[in-house]
């Protein structure tokens, strides 16, 4: 279910920003926003990171709207301007039933245009679950940096976790390591002053929900059938980029490609080549759009 747009705002001439609200199943208003191509050829719904929330992607949804993909994307529950313990969440699927509502919101807006689907980092976990789960029509699917596949854990450790998660959920488990996000001195200090950034330690029940997801994602990676672009930076500490090869090899789809940026960070569309990088999906977008031109 969705609610009306509270505000609308210009961010160009051939821009327009949309705030929205969507409203979930267990009672949350989750904040939601979009950036409408003036002249729109496709749509992009777009899922973030743990941690951090839409806004940061501001960047980015302007740069494609103005060549003519309408982005939409929202706070996950708990995290940015949505309600709900701070990323503190049990199961994965409880991050998927809001993706469901989400693509309704944008399959709706975006009235017949092709939809594609991006994640970074939790959010490409988060994507690559939802689609080998729920199978969802779409024209295809980008993943930044994917989190599909973990350091390996000794069974102790996760035993440990297991019975800390049922006494004490929020325990912190686990520090992100912000100073790896990005070689750009610029996006840390702003990601170390933004208030929406959840720069407190990982809960130990989301760290096993995303391992429980994560598992889920190994066995079912051949699965994956549709049009499938990967992007990871080969100095990213945040997130292994064997993940991105190891889906890239076993996904069921002959439309995929992997492409692999030498010495960049975590966050690809927040390093110093960014432009390039956006550069690099819209051309990969373009190919795609231009099969349903035709």
């Amino acid at each position: 279910m969705t609610n009306p747009p509270h505000e609308q705002v210009t961010a160009g001439s051939d821009v327009i920003y949309r705030e929205h609200v969507l409203a979930t199943d267990d009672g949350l208003d989750l904040f939601a926003q979009a950036w409408f191509a003036a002249q729109p050829k496709a749509a992009i719904a777009l899922v973030h990171g743990i941690a951090e929330h839409s806004s940061r992607y501001r960047y980015a949804a302007e740069f494609l709207a103005r060549r003519g993909y309408t982005v939409y994307t929202f706070d996950l529950r708990g995290h940015g301007r949505s309600p709900g313990k701070r990323i503190l969440f049990q199961h994965m699927d409880e991050h998927s039933a809001d993706v469901a509502i989400f693509l309704a919101w944008a399959h709706q807006e975006a009235m017949g245009l092709p939809l594609f689907l991006f994640g970074h980092s939790m959010g490409g976990l988060l994507v690559t679950y939802y689609v080998l789960t729920q199978q969802p029509a779409l024209a295809g699917v980008i993943l930044s940096a994917p989190a599909i596949k973990l350091d390996d854990v000794s069974p102790l450790l996760l035993t440990v976790a297991r019975l800390l998660a049922k006494v004490t959920p929020t325990l912190p488990m686990r520090q992100l390591e912000f100073a790896a996000i990005s070689r750009d001195p610029v996006v840390l200090e702003e990601n170390k002053n933004d208030a929406l950034v959840h720069h407190g330690g990982i809960p130990v029940s989301t760290g096993l929900a995303m391992a429980r997801a994560v598992d889920y994602v190994q066995q079912h990676m051949g699965e994956f059938s549709l049009p499938l672009l990967l992007l990871h930076g080969t100095a990213d500490r945040m997130v292994t980029p064997e993940g991105s090869k190891q889906l890239y090899a076993q996904a069921a789809t002959t439309d995929k490609q992997l492409k692999l940026y030498e010495g960049l960070y975590h966050e690809l569309l927040n390093e110093p080549e960014k432009a390039e990088i956006l550069e690099d999906i819209i051309a990969w977008l373009d190919a795609r759009v231009r099969k349903f031109e035709a």
